[in-house]
């Protein structure tokens, strides 16, 4: 075959493999993808709590926040969420959900109770399966009233123009 004849196949190739590789990446994906706005909350099973327990938050908006406190960027993006959220504390409150164990000592999950943020503890990683998290940090804002999801997503993409747009 010609100089030309075989670029043309190695083009073709490559495009047809870049086509592949897309498709793999959007399947595997939107598998993974469990959630969708407006859907019921999935089952939400809590082993103990510290802070107040999730039935007797007031507020009508939950952020449910999946982390780990091993996690750098789990505890960052909860940092900063917690005070992205601090105006926003008659309407929504803060669960930060663990599936760790709850013990006396861990002082960093300790620090996030306040009035307006639980800490609370999967109970058998059953929350988080219901749901399908796989990686932390990853937020659910749900209506506690309706159980309707009304967000959820990366908490790098949840900022102060965002939740005011939940909360209207």
């Amino acid at each position: 075959l010609s100089n030309f004849a075989m670029k043309t196949i190695h083009n073709k190739m490559k495009y047809l493999l870049s086509i592949i590789a897309a498709m793999l990446v959007f399947c595997s994906s939107a598998e993974a993808q469990r959630l969708r706005l407006g859907d019921r909350t999935p089952d939400i099973s809590i082993g103990a709590t510290l802070g107040t327990p999730m039935d007797n938050i007031l507020q009508k908006y939950i952020c449910m926040v999946f982390i780990h406190s091993e996690s750098a960027p789990a505890v960052d993006a909860a940092d900063r969420l917690c005070d992205e959220l601090i105006s926003a504390d008659d309407d929504m409150a803060i669960v930060l959900l663990t599936a760790e164990e709850k013990t006396e000592d861990n002082a960093l999950l300790n620090s996030f109770v306040s009035h307006n943020t639980s800490v609370a503890f999967d109970n058998n990683h059953h929350t988080f399966r219901s749901f399908g998290i796989n990686y932390v940090p990853f937020g659910v804002i749900f209506d506690k009233k309706k159980q309707r999801i009304e967000w959820f997503g990366s908490l790098q993409h949840l900022d102060r123009r965002a939740i005011t747009n939940i909360l209207k």
